[in-house]
């Protein structure tokens, strides 16, 4: 199976950054919830970020659980505290849910700089893992996805 080569242009970390693979879940794992209310995602997204500081590298958002990679500029704390922006934003804008909606906190692991390439090919390839498409660019809600940029383009990477 081929996977999708991405051409990337090198990060350019500065002193303090730290880059990290972050994953967000469900408590339904068997939800679509992330895929519906994608637009909203986004928009929370976009919310912690000028409010966090933080670029993201690569993205996929699966019918359950978003996956990430990016390089924060306020560390460990300031990627626990931006992703737990982006559940509580969700969370609170979404008008028919009751209870929880996120399986926790975020995951989140931290990556030396030499190994963001390779990370970045493994989130976006996540929807071929899970059998979702045969190819990470056919996935509209990824950073793998190249064909469009109207309001139906999954993740938005600034």
């Amino acid at each position: 199976m081929t996977y999708h080569t991405s051409t990337y242009a090198p990060f350019q970390p500065t002193q303090t950054a730290v880059a990290a693979a972050c994953c967000l879940s469900l408590r339904d794992p068997f939800s679509d919830l992330l895929t519906r209310e994608v637009l909203l995602l986004r928009d929370c997204i976009e919310v912690a970020k000028k409010q966090w500081g933080f670029d993201i590298r690569a993205a996929v958002i699966l019918p359950a659980q978003m996956q990430m990679l990016g390089a924060f500029e306020t560390g460990t704390y300031g990627i626990e505290q931006a992703l737990a922006s982006v559940q509580e934003t969700f969370q609170r804008h979404l008008s028919d849910q009751e209870g929880a909606v996120w399986d926790g906190p975020a995951a989140i692991r931290p990556l030396d700089w030499g190994a963001v390439g390779i990370r970045a090919r493994f989130i976006e390839a996540a929807p071929v893992r899970a059998r979702l498409v045969d190819h990470p660019s056919d996935w509209r809600f990824s950073t793998a996805f190249r064909d469009g940029d109207g309001p139906e383009r999954g993740v938005a990477v600034a």
